[in-house]
């Protein structure tokens, strides 16, 4: 019997002592000292009041900058903050929002719903990510915490959910950067809570504002599947009325939306309306609405390539944009909102002018070739034209000039740059330039 709990005794000591050497270990292992989200959560804890709060993946912290929007807001009586993060899953968001509840006497909750993250695996099936630990290393509530984690991992996982390092978590070996977090924390910098990049600046209350600018008509992507509508998990479907319930159950006014994308990432996906109308369907019975911004109609928003730093995610001009008229949406009747929008995007797209919006590009290494498939909208196909030029070895190679063709050659025996210029109906649509090799 004494054995027995010899054993017992000697066990929970090792479990005790083998969890502070894992959390000692990951106070200099971890690195999260330029992880935007970690000034977001700390700054999240710290707010005297939120009035507004936005939530989602990294749409939410590239949409709203909450700084300018509480000028507006209400006539300048509200306080909003954004909780986006990278990848952010929407149990991640519920737990978030469950935080929000707990600390804030919340009036309004506007909740992004992406298709990237609403099309992501089952959470059942879910692997260790680091964006599911970006959320979970930062909430100060554990109940919160580990309910979040026991749904975002499959069981296989827990331990390495439990433990403060493992896999997926921000863990880096590198020796050079043990030492920066080690500095960073012993120079007390790591808890000034900033953050430090050579193209963004953090601009306070969940906002990322990004000096990136998309050059117009550069855009192209390689080829990409529709959006897998009828694949998205009964699991988030579950999630969305959690956040309804929790929401009407604290008298909280729920509303859910999508930022604003460009129109080559909507159109490349093929089938954009299908995922609307999907979130229509499970929202129209619970009378929650949802506003799309995407078909904001071209008077109240008229977004240009230049507006994002990449295909989806606003810049620090898109950002000042679209705040504005979110505040100016906000504070419109229901009757006046819905005037605002298109009721679907290819009513949206049957106003707009013929356009080239970018390019699918399939390369062929094989053939030494690459395929080009237009991202347009209302074009004749027979008046697209391209001209399309090499430049390797300091050489300028014409490869095409008012071609018609889809499939063009790279040259033989070599490496470079491809620049492709289309046209439509002779006058110039897009442009962009991409690395080649032949060798």
């Amino acid at each position: 019997m004494i054995k027995k709990h010899l054993f017992s005794i000697k066990f929970i000591i090792f479990i005790a002592i083998f969890f502070l050497l894992s959390g000692l270990l990951s106070t200099v292992l971890i690195n999260d000292v330029n992880a935007y989200t970690r000034v977001l959560m700390h700054e999240f804890y710290n707010q005297e009041r939120i009035d507004v709060l936005f939530c989602g993946a990294s749409h939410v912290s590239h949409g709203i900058n909450s700084t300018v929007a509480d000028k507006k807001l209400a006539g300048g009586e509200y306080r909003s903050f954004s909780t986006g993060t990278p990848s952010q899953s929407l149990n991640g968001t519920y737990a978030i929002l469950r935080e929000a509840i707990r600390l804030y006497d919340l009036k309004d909750v506007f909740v992004e719903l992406d298709f990237a993250t609403a099309t992501t695996s089952l959470y059942s099936k879910s692997e260790p990510s680091k964006s599911t630990f970006l959320v979970a290393h930062y909430l100060q509530n554990p109940a919160a915490k580990i309910e979040y984690l026991a749904g975002a991992t499959s069981p296989k996982y827990y331990l390495n959910s439990l433990l403060p390092i493992g896999k997926e978590k921000l863990i880096d070996l590198n020796p050079a950067s043990v030492l920066y977090v080690l500095k960073s924390k012993i120079s007390g910098e790591y808890y000034k809570y900033q953050y430090k990049s050579d193209d963004s600046v953090y601009a306070g209350k969940g906002c990322v504002l990004d000096d990136e600018v998309v050059e117009e008509g550069s855009l192209y992507s390689e080829p990409v599947n529709p959006i897998p509508v009828k694949d998205i998990s009964r699991e988030w479907k579950e999630t969305v009325l959690k956040i309804i319930r929790l929401c009407d159950e604290k008298k909280i006014r729920l509303c859910f939306y999508q930022n604003p994308s460009t129109n080559f990432y909507l159109l490349e996906k093929q089938n954009y309306d299908e995922y609307i109308a999907f979130i229509r369907e499970i929202l129209c019975e619970y009378d929650v609405p949802y506003y799309d911004f995407s078909l904001l109609k071209p008077e109240y928003l008229d977004l240009c390539d230049s507006d994002f730093f990449d295909d989806n995610h606003l810049n620090k001009y898109g950002i000042e944009k679209f705040t504005n008229i979110f505040c100016d949406f906000y504070n419109k009747s229901e009757t006046e909102r819905l005037e605002m929008f298109f009721s679907t995007y290819s009513e949206k797209l049957s106003l707009l002018p013929p356009k080239i919006y970018g390019h699918i590009i399939e390369e062929d290494k094989e053939n030494a070739s690459f395929s080009i498939l237009p991202v347009m909208n209302n074009c004749d196909d027979s008046l697209v034209e391209y001209d399309v030029t090499a430049y390797s070895g300091g050489k300028e190679i014409p490869i095409a000039r008012n071609s018609s063709d889809r499939c063009f050659y790279y040259p033989e025996n070599s490496s470079g740059k491809i620049k492709v210029i289309s046209y439509y109906d002779k006058v110039q649509q897009t442009s962009f330039t991409k690395y080649y090799s032949a060798l």
